[in-house]
């Protein structure tokens, strides 16, 4: 990533977890050499912290547009969850690994559309390619972009091996820069991985004294879905910092929020539509949501408050949400010390945690527990089940105050996330449903040919 803000009490750790008993070995690869390993089981996450501040994230214009040794592999003996989550002073975020389902030859860039002149605010994409000699060719954003190192370009190619990263930006002080690059098409010979947003961003008006990253990684186009459930981070309505980021991957993809049988919008490919706030229904309890369905595959990203303080307009988030499958997980097992993410602000000095809800998102009728630290949370009629207007078929939960290691465990499909902010500092992040190709673990009977 590249930081524009260049704000001191910077951390970024990688938190590891795994539902498995057995400890097992994770390794931790930049630029193609081991430089940590660790050992996980259930109920023992690990923190990594990376102490190379510059493995992940550059300050330096030097380090942009070509060929970089950053990013970071991680290779376990068997299944786990690991995301990253980074501060600097005032600003934090995660970015959940997507695993190998965030593995592929075609994306395209998703940030938020930025609403105010700042030379702190940018776009933000980076491509990390998986083999060598991989040739990435980025098209479809607006030739007006001005990119950071004042080259005009129609479009990107470039070469990566593996391991090397490739870093992309332009600054918030060409208005031209504010939403010229969302929906950019980025094509690669060989599977890459990207990360988009903006570190940072501005995106709920012309406020310029406040910004937060809005990172995540992405997902290939085809991973993508229709069919798409948002829970309300922390924000209050008519803040705008409440919204849904929608961008297509084909032309004439229409755009429907929760029970409104007419599109809101019909978008062409790389286009975007943001929804109000007002898009969010109370289903009680003052718990918000939104069905968001598209007539073709598309992204759909969260817009979200992290705090609703005086300083909420500071404490954006971003998250990429999975789309609605029966095929997904029946538990989440576990999310490693969730309320965990190093920060200091303007009124904190420093904290290890940040208040965090836990949002859960499973089909209707099934039976869900919560786990903490190996202990049943008790859930009561405040927590869910909620209604989703325009969708029968699931429904949505919420926990606030969540901390520790936390497992969700339902009776049917199951996805869950959550929201977290304090002060100045807010952020988002999924922990499953990005691949719901399901897996064949036992081959009985005569249900599909051969399966």
């Amino acid at each position: 990533m590249i930081d524009r803000t260049s704000n001191g009490s910077q951390y970024q750790s990688i938190y590891l977890s795994t539902p498995e008993t057995t400890p097992f070995k994770v390794d931790i690869y930049n630029n193609n050499v081991i430089v940590g390993t660790v050992t996980i089981s259930k109920g023992n996450p690990v923190k990594y912290s990376i102490n190379t501040r510059k493995q992940i994230t550059t300050t330096s214009q030097s380090d942009m547009f070509k060929p970089v040794p950053m990013g970071f592999y991680l290779k376990g003996e068997k299944p786990f969850f690991a995301s990253l989550r980074f501060s600097v002073l005032n600003h934090a975020e995660i970015q959940t690994s997507k695993g190998s389902a965030g593995v592929g030859k075609e994306f395209r860039a998703v940030m938020a559309p930025i609403t105010v002149y700042n030379s702190i605010l940018n776009f933000m994409n980076s491509v990390m390619a998986t083999e060598d000699n991989t040739t990435v060719t980025i098209t479809g954003f607006n030739s007006n972009v001005h990119f950071s190192d004042g080259v005009n370009r129609s479009s990107l190619t470039f070469t990566l091996n593996k391991g090397q990263s490739y870093i992309i930006d332009g600054i918030a002080n060409y208005s031209s820069n504010y939403t010229g690059y969302i929906g950019a098409k980025i094509s690669a010979t060989k599977p890459v991985v990207i990360a988009n947003g903006n570190f940072n961003g501005q995106y709920a008006g012309n406020i310029s004294n406040s910004s937060d990253i809005l990172m995540d990684q992405g997902v290939p186009t085809d991973k993508l879905g229709q069919d798409f459930v948002l829970m309300k981070g922390n924000g209050n309505l008519g803040s705008d910092m409440e919204k849904a980021l929608v961008v297509a991957n084909e032309d004439n993809t229409q755009v429907f929020l929760n029970n409104n049988p007419v599109p809101v919008a019909t978008l062409n490919a790389g286009q975007f539509y943001t929804s109000p706030d007002t898009a969010y229904i109370n289903q009680g309890y003052g718990h918000y949501n939104m069905f968001v369905h598209t007539s073709k595959n598309a992204y759909v990203y969260q817009l979200l408050a992290g705090d609703s303080g005086s300083s909420e307009v500071a404490t954006g988030g971003m998250n990429y949400i999975p789309p609605l499958s029966c095929y997904l997980p029946r538990k989440i097992d576990e999310i490693g010390k969730i309320n965990e993410n190093e920060y200091s602000s303007n009124g904190v000095g420093y904290s290890l945690t940040v208040p965090t809800k836990l949002n859960i998102i499973t089909e209707k009728g099934a039976t869900i527990s919560v786990q903490r630290n190996g202990a049943n949370v008790p859930l009561d009629m405040s927590n869910g089940p909620f209604n989703v207007l325009g969708n029968g078929s699931w429904v949505t939960y919420s926990i606030p105050n969540i901390s520790g290691n936390v497992a969700v465990i339902s009776s049917h499909a199951v996805t869950a996330g959550i929201s977290a902010g304090n002060d100045a500092v807010g952020y988002g992040g999924y922990f499953a449903g990005f691949s719901y190709i399901p897996a064949i673990i036992k081959r009985e009977g005569d249900c599909l040919p051969g399966v």
